[in-house]
Parts: structure tokens; sequence; C-alpha cells
């Protein structure tokens, strides 16, 4: 779908959307970093893809920075703040 691929890369330029990758096999599952202050801007961030009737979110989990990456990645580098 276009429209899907276009707002999923002006979501992956802003910086909403850190990654996302398809999982091997039949099912045409997708697992994605989103950067997101809350759950309720995750929701209005995956609620404007245009293709949002046919996704399924089964599982959200809240990541925060590991301190090994604290020490290597700079301010502003994906997931550090």
């Amino acid at each position: 779908n276009t429209a899907e691929t276009a707002r999923g890369a002006e979501l992956m330029r802003t910086g909403v959307l850190e990654q996302i990758w398809r999982v091997h096999g039949p099912t045409r599952s997708n697992v994605a970093i989103w950067n997101a202050r809350d759950r309720s801007a995750l929701d209005a961030f995956i609620n404007s893809l245009p293709m949002r009737q046919y996704i399924a979110v089964t599982e959200v989990t809240v990541l925060e920075p590991h301190p090994v990456a604290e020490t290597v990645l700079a301010p502003g580098d994906i997931g550090v703040q």
C-alpha cells in the first residue's frame, strides 16, 4: 500500500517510528520500536496509519535506555534522551 509506506516513512523521518521489522513466516506480522511520550500518543500515531483497520496491536512494552548505551551514545541518538 503506497499510502501506508508513505506514512510509515514520514513517521520514521520524524523519529516517531524508530525501526520496524517483518516477522519471518506467513503471518505478515511486524515488530516496531516507536518513540512516543505515552500510550495515548502511541495510539494516535498508530491510528494515523492508512491501514489501521487491519492492524492488531497485541503487545506494548515500555523500554528504557540501558546504562551501557548511555555511556556510549550521545543525547539525541536513537533511544537516548
